[in-house]
């Protein structure tokens, strides 16, 4: 299995999930985001790698498949981060438990897990639809290069036309926003399919370094220019844009920048166990991480209920109702909620790992 593995690829998914949980405690470790801030590429870059590694199949095999590898286990996950929540809201720890009901049932199927505990989970609603529908496309229309260019040029198209309407507050309702997330997010996948195909045998026989530099060029001009509209945070939501079509371009840079990056450092270093580890279990660890980057925030509340500490600093009341790590900490403590977040869920990893390698084995022996 391990020879089969594209090592550049492994590298990257690697780094862009340590990137979500990073983003997601507001650490922002500068090495990683000096020119190329998280959200203005990475996001994205997740979807243009499953493009990258796309094959046709029929509609319904692909659709039955993906619905078993990425909606089903979203489900359950939704599911159990529902019952921790509700646990939690019962002991009155925190209160990120949602009443579940027909409305947040239709939240839940099309646009998130109900519960910020594992809010995360957008993005797996968000690439079932686009790798199912981008299959779809596939089996109407005959493989060529022609329609590849046209269906690149017109998805782009479609993706701006999403977000100008999205920064023109259209996408106030939960429908419109998930048939615009579609829209945005479907050439990003379509490019990963166009960039093996005809650009990286092209983009890997020239120079490294004067790519990235270039990359980092354009990145600096377009930050002098446009500063912090290039950043587009809540794609969840498709409500953080300012601008229709930078985030087609701080993709490009961005992503280009940390392939070449990844390649180097793969060709260098080649096959790491460690690496795989979180190559291979990026879903797990996207359903997951925001729970254990909540450590710090559980362990500041439960100091000021029991122990009376002085943490006037902190906004109890806001991390009370979601998870996600967007209200003030220190840079200490949010360096401890990255570690948290990446050992926590490297050992829910490891421990259903364990836990299917025990039944398999049981299974076995049965037989």
């Amino acid at each position: 299995m391990g020879k089969e593995r594209n090592q550049t690829f492994q590298f990257l998914k690697a780094i862009l999930i340590i990137m979500v949980i990073d983003d997601h405690t507001g650490c922002k470790l500068g090495i990683l985001t000096s020119f190329f801030h998280y959200d203005t590429f990475f996001m994205p870059l997740f979807v243009a790698i499953s493009g990258y590694f796309y094959r046709k199949e029929n509609i319904i095999k692909n659709i039955t498949k993906k619905f078993k590898k990425l909606y089903v286990p979203y489900l359950i996950w939704s599911a159990v981060g529902l019952g921790l929540s509700f646990i939690l809201d019962r002991l009155n720890i925190v209160h990120w438990y949602r009443q579940m009901n027909i409305r947040q049932l239709y939240y839940t199927l099309v646009f998130a897990p109900p519960t910020t505990i594992n809010g995360a989970g957008w993005f797996v609603v968000m690439l079932f639809a686009v790798s199912v529908g981008y299959n779809i496309v596939r089996n109407i229309f005959k493989d060529s290069k022609a329609f590849d260019y046209s269906f690149l040029v017109l998805s782009v198209l479609l993706g701006m036309a999403s977000l100008y309407l999205c920064i023109h507050d259209y996408n106030t309702k939960i429908t419109y926003t998930v048939i615009f997330r579609i829209l945005f997010y479907l050439p990003f996948f379509h490019f990963g399919t166009m960039f093996k195909k005809y650009f990286e045998a092209l983009i890997l026989k020239q120079n490294k370094a004067v790519f990235c530099t270039a990359c980092i060029l354009v990145n600096v001009i377009l930050l002098g220019i446009f500063d912090k509209d290039i950043i587009f945070p809540a794609t969840s939501s498709m409500n953080s844009f300012k601008s229709w079509w930078l985030p087609y371009i701080t993709f490009v840079t961005g992503g280009l920048f940390w392939y070449l990056v990844m390649t180097s450092l793969s060709e260098k270093i080649g096959q790491k166990k460690i690496i795989d580890f979180f190559a291979d279990n990026t879903f797990t660890i996207m359903m997951v991480h925001l729970f254990f980057t909540a450590v710090p925030g559980f362990i500041l509340g439960f100091s000021k209920k029991f122990f009376g500490a002085d943490i006037s600093w902190f906004n109890v009341g806001v991390f009370k109702n979601k998870a996600w790590l967007d209200y003030y900490l220190p840079s200490t403590l949010k360096i401890a909620a990255l570690l948290c977040g990446i050992v926590g869920s490297a050992l829910t990893v490891l421990i259903i790992n364990k836990s299917k390698e025990k039944f398999i084995k049981k299974q076995e022996k049965n037989l």
